[in-house]
């Protein structure tokens, strides 16, 4: 089964036409059905443009990326792996990024490792300040012969496509967010 292709209507003004849900649904349904490596969490402020900081990027859980992107011999992986990233909800990229592994501490000051995405094109929706608190599903798998990883990426819309993913993986707070490594079947 292939990814859904993306609707490409556009309003007068540029902005996607929203869509029914059906094409989320088979997008979910091949990212937790082919052995892909997935995690869901809502964009936090410090992670868009909005901050002004350089190098703005979604922070990933080490645990849930360190066996995709690490070399096998390296316990970190890549200082700066390489990752091929398509927004597939938005109709962006592919586009080549890189992540970088970062120590981030929690509001109780508890250390924790992350992977943080850099590089991102100014007009990312990952990257915009409007979709601070939204839910995103990242996708990752790696690919054979040493090709970067791909990360194949559903920024949700509004709460009918919200809905339908929370009514497949679960509750996604922006405190909690959730993940898993699935294994084909």
């Amino acid at each position: 089964m292939g990814w859904p292709e993306w609707n490409r209507k556009t309003t007068g003004q540029g902005e996607a036409v929203p869509m029914d849900t059906t094409r989320l649904d088979d997008w979910l349904e091949k990212l937790l059905c082919e052995g892909w490596v997935w995690y869901a969490k809502r964009l936090a402020g410090d992670e868009t443009s909005r901050i002004g900081r350089t190098g703005p990027g979604p922070h990933i859980p080490w645990e849930l990326v360190r066996a995709i992107l690490s070399s096998g011999n390296s316990r970190s992986g890549p200082l700066r792996p390489v990752i091929d990233l398509k927004v597939d909800s938005h109709g962006v990229g592919p586009s080549r990024v890189e992540a970088c592994w970062r120590v981030r501490r929690t509001s109780l000051g508890r250390a924790i490792r992350t992977m943080q995405i850099v590089d991102l094109d100014d007009a990312s929706p990952l990257l915009d300040d409007e979709n601070i608190g939204s839910l995103a599903v990242f996708g990752f798998r790696r690919l054979p012969d040493n090709r970067p990883a791909e990360c194949r990426v559903w920024v949700c819309r509004n709460v009918r496509e919200e809905d339908a993913v929370e009514g497949c993986l679960g509750p996604v707070d922006p405190d909690r967010s959730v993940g898993a490594l699935c294994h084909a079947r």
